[in-house]
């Protein structure tokens, strides 16, 4: 009778091993689960519901339901980028089937679900992609936060004149822009871009006689070289209305090597910038005198190894208005939690590190009854898929790549720490 019910109320079904209403039948009376899903208007609801009438957590629920149907559980569920979707799937439709597509680079690698059964109606190839469980609750709220990245990102778009159908000069420029905003702020008038195969590589010199590195899209290679050497024979101003910097003349040089490689200097006019740190500086002062509490609440932990990929986060959260700790090692990074949790609003953490790696911190820190529910981001420099289910299945939040655009990392503690809303942070290009 179960079986003809759910087909009457919620369309075909067909036994299955790997369906979710197949894995209730072995766990709750056939009676009870009969009545709930009778009572159901949305069948992406019938463990919390079911939970509810069993006197049980939906959590507890679905780790019965996970060891019948052998599929792992993610603790917490991470928006996607719709641009990475198949050309003949929605949103929408993952969303009918109680799913969110589970990203790596742009491309889907697996799905997260309250039904496995209910995938089959994506057409996707599901003996590729790896099988999640999660409630449906968490599952809508990262398909809510995945639709509004993307509408903050086109809002962004609209707003500042920069679309897919702007032309490739400047699209360009705006590559140079930041790139300029970057190095000017390490003090430095020069920078140095290798265009290898795989990405184009930059670096330059910091104050203290370091280098600081990067590296872009090398899909975005062939709009660079062409805009570098108009450049370069045929240089002109660059602009920059948000900016302590006017404008900039670019001095574009192709250098010798086996790979292209361009340096870029520059001479510019700049604002009254110490009259204007002055006037930040009391602004920050009346600020923290005012609502210190606030500030403390924005607090990122980030740990890392890395100094000088340390200092480029901290530069770039510095100037979003968040505090930024840093903590070289994850035993430092412990010791600083131990001290006070509450003052934290989210952690960056590497995966890869001396010592004491970050899945082992990661793991330390959710036995950390004050921290453990504390918003995390994992870091990490390559692109291991178990590493980053495994770091999921730790709780994390966000799992990004350190050659992806900065602002996607600034997006997702935005995000984390309630302070997205309306803000528009960046575009992204490519």
């Amino acid at each position: 009778m179960i079986i003809s019910i759910y087909e009457k109320l919620k369309g075909k079904f067909v036994r299955d091993p790997r369906s979710l209403i197949t894995a209730l039948c072995s766990i709750a009376p056939l009676n009870i689960l009969e009545a709930e899903i009778s009572k159901l208007n949305d069948w992406r609801v019938i463990t919390e519901n079911l939970a509810i009438k069993l006197g049980i957590s939906e959590a507890a629920l679905l780790h019965q339901v996970s060891e019948t149907l052998h599929l792992p559980i993610l603790e917490r569920v991470p928006p996607c980028s719709l641009k990475g979707l198949p050309q003949n799937i929605t949103l929408n439709d993952f969303e009918q089937a109680g799913a969110i597509p589970f990203m790596k680079s742009g491309r889907i690698v697996g799905v997260v679900c309250i039904d496995p059964k209910r995938l089959l109606s994506l057409g996707l190839n599901l003996r590729k992609l790896e099988i999640y469980l999660a409630p449906w609750v968490l599952i809508h709220k990262a398909i809510k936060e995945s639709r509004i990245i993307y509408d903050q990102i086109a809002n962004k778009d609209s707003s500042t004149g920069i679309s897919a159908t702007n032309s490739k000069i400047d699209i360009s420029q705006q590559i140079i822009k930041k790139l300029v905003r970057e190095v000017i702020g390490y003090g430095h008038k020069e920078v140095r871009l290798v265009f290898g195969s795989e990405s184009i590589e930059y670096d330059f010199t910091l104050q203290d006689g370091k280098v600081g590195k990067g590296e872009i899209n090398v899909k975005l290679t062939p709009l660079l070289l062409r805009y570098l050497r108009e450049l370069h024979h045929h240089p002109k101003a660059i602009s920059f209305e948000d900016s302590d910097l006017q404008s900039i003349i670019p001095v574009v040089k192709f250098l010798p090597g086996a790979l292209t490689t361009i340096s870029i200097g520059w001479s510019g006019e700049l604002r009254s910038s110490e009259l204007k740190k002055e006037e930040l500086s009391k602004e920050e002062g009346s600020q923290q005198n005012q609502n210190s509490k606030t500030l403390e609440t924005r607090c990122i932990l980030l740990v890392e190894d890395n100094e000088t990929f340390a200092m480029v986060v901290e530069r770039f959260l510095t100037a979003k208005g968040f505090q930024l700790h840093w903590c070289e090692s994850a035993k430092d990074a412990l010791d600083f939690i131990k001290k006070d949790a509450t003052a934290l609003s989210a952690i960056i953490c590497d995966i890869h590190m001396p010592e004491m790696d970050g899945i082992t911190f990661l793991k330390k820190l959710r036995s950390n009854e004050e921290a453990k529910l504390i918003p995390t981001i994992a870091l990490t420099s390559d692109i291991d898929l178990d590493t980053e289910l495994m770091a999921l299945s730790l709780g994390v939040d966000a799992f990004i790549t350190k050659d992806e655009d900065p602002r996607i990392l600034l997006l997702h503690v935005e995000r984390l720490t309630g302070r997205l809303g309306n803000k528009i942070l960046s575009q992204e290009v490519g």
